[in-house]
């Protein structure tokens, strides 16, 4: 079955126009004016180079449980893998729903000429069981109470144990709430717009390369235009920390923040 082009935007597949882009091909929208390139990459789960892309809805519950759609992205789906939920999503000329994630992946084994190839990720060994040494006159029958609070109330809150290991290529959703889960610091409205606009169910190896780190920059020359202002370099910082907090957990090859470090932009 060839591949069957569709704007990422409108899904339209008719009023299409394409004209030679270097080796690749530059499609035209006729109908809403999106241009992308054709080139597509074999599906990494079933090898086959049957991919459409369509829109997936976005969406927010601003109100208690109300659930509201504030847009849409571009998804790439496999038409061997990801097949029911494509062929609902086109007899009904719906969005894919936002929690869906694609069986289609991307290849990793084979890098670009000029990239390093992907890092092995090994969970780490969890630490060994501490045994608490015996108090030196015996067990004590009472617990002492604290100064300054109630007898037998401890000023010490119990805090949710931590997974024993941690994905090894994580959704945006994964990767941000284990950022805002140790950092206190970082300005919350960048790091939730961010998520938005990656798509909380994408993996973060598919923004690993030169592509994602210019993707990135442009999308916040656009969103912070004035990189002296308190948002714009409140924006920087927070963001060249989520990059260097991946980076260190072993998530990510490329520095996504290239085009935020100072001197650069």
């Amino acid at each position: 079955m060839a591949v069957t082009p569709s704007c990422p935007r409108c899904g339209e597949t008719d009023d299409l126009h394409g004209r030679p882009d270097g080796a690749d091909i530059r499609l035209t929208c006729g109908r809403c004016g999106h241009a992308w390139l054709r080139g597509v990459s074999p599906c990494a789960t079933c090898a086959g180079t049957d991919v459409v892309h369509r829109p997936q809805s976005m969406t927010r519950t601003p109100r208690g449980n109300q659930l509201a759609i504030i847009g849409t992205r571009s998804i790439a789906l496999c038409q061997t893998c990801d097949a029911p939920v494509l062929q609902t999503s086109l007899s009904r000329n719906q969005p894919v729903p936002e929690g869906y994630v694609a069986a289609y992946r991307q290849p990793r084994d084979h890098p670009a000429a000029g990239q390093h190839p992907p890092l092995v990720r090994t969970p780490a060994s969890p630490p060994a069981p501490v045994t608490p040494p015996a108090p030196p006159h015996g067990p004590r029958t009472t617990p002492r109470p604290q100064v300054g609070t109630p007898a037998g109330r401890s000023t010490r809150r119990s805090r949710p144990a931590a997974p024993a290991t941690a994905p090894a290529d994580p959704t945006i959703r994964q990767a941000v709430a284990a950022v805002m889960e140790e950092r206190t610091d970082l300005d919350a409205t960048t790091v939730l717009l961010l998520g938005t606009h990656l798509g909380t169910t994408t993996r973060l190896s598919h923004l690993d390369d030169a592509t994602g780190t210019a993707a990135l920059t442009s999308w916040v020359q656009a969103t912070w235009p004035d990189a002296t202002s308190i948002r714009g370099r409140m924006s920087r910082a927070t963001l060249r920390a989520v990059v260097d907090d991946w980076r260190t957990r072993g998530w990510l090859e490329h520095d996504l923040a290239a085009g935020l470090r100072p001197g650069s932009e």
